[in-house]
């Protein structure tokens, strides 16, 4: 894999790396438009693994500025099914090419999207959201699924988190764990699929400044962000670029069938 970029290029990554560290601050909704940036400049496949690493970075910063404790009898039953679900994604990304990867990635943005519309629009409640095992065990493979396929579980997992109607310590604790865990746990899934190389990783670092500032700004953004019209912002680009996504993935598969 090339990471011989243009300077163009670079700007967007640098651009996905912010973001990635302003939503793991706590500005919620950022984290969809880095999926996508990383899925236009790199082949979907692959993007999901230059990804993670620098997931895994802003979960670190997050877990060690909130220092929020876990509910970690919550996490060990949350956990395993997740990793059921990075398992099936793992098999799912070995057999898809680019064109159906883009396909999904811009499908699935676009119902995290639906649903937002949903939940602002009040027609979905939170507070109506199972609290059992026999709703996260599924819940929650389907999440490992996702975010195996393309790093995008968070919006998935904020439904079932809220559900749970936790403190705010606990609330924010839990998530930054359940991530900071899970992503670990991706790790060498992603190193078996050749997603993760030293070449990578070399890459990951070089953005890591990027991701350190996105928290920075993130935390004070958190403190002064009118954040009505923030997410009507966020989703009208998030929109865009998933049909666009959407569009090259059956362009693609339209090239391929002929």
């Amino acid at each position: 894999m090339s990471f011989d970029l243009t300077l163009t290029q670079w700007l967007w990554a640098a651009l996905a790396a912010l973001l990635i560290g302003t939503t793991k601050a706590g500005v919620a909704g950022l984290g969809t438009i880095s999926v996508l940036i990383m899925a236009d400049i790199f082949p979907p496949n692959v993007s999901s693994g230059i990804l993670l690493p620098m997931l895994i970075i802003g979960d670190i910063m997050a877990v060690i500025y909130y220092r929020r404790h876990a509910n970690w009898p919550l996490l060990a039953k949350l956990i395993p099914p997740a990793l059921v679900g990075v398992v099936i994604g793992c098999i799912l990304m070995g057999k898809m090419n680019n064109a159906q990867l883009q396909i999904v990635i811009g499908v699935t943005v676009l119902l995290f999207l639906l649903y937002n519309l949903l939940r602002d629009r009040g027609i979905i409640h939170e507070d109506r959201v199972p609290q059992g095992l026999a709703f996260a065990i599924p819940v929650c493979v389907a999440a490992g699924i996702v975010t195996m396929l393309m790093n995008a579980a968070g919006p998935l997992m904020l439904v079932y988190f809220l559900s749970l109607r936790l403190d705010k310590n606990r609330f924010v604790g839990t998530m930054a764990w359940y991530f900071l865990v899970l992503n670990i746990l991706k790790v060498p899934f992603s190193m078996h699929l050749g997603f993760i190389t030293a070449d990578s990783f070399v890459f990951n670092l070089k953005l890591a400044p990027a991701i350190l500032l996105g928290g920075a700004g993130g935390i004070w953004l958190v403190k002064r962000l009118k954040n009505q019209w923030f997410q009507i912002w966020i989703q009208i680009i998030a929109t865009f670029g998933a049909c666009q996504i959407l569009y090259k993935g059956i362009k693609g598969i339209v090239s391929l069938s002929q």
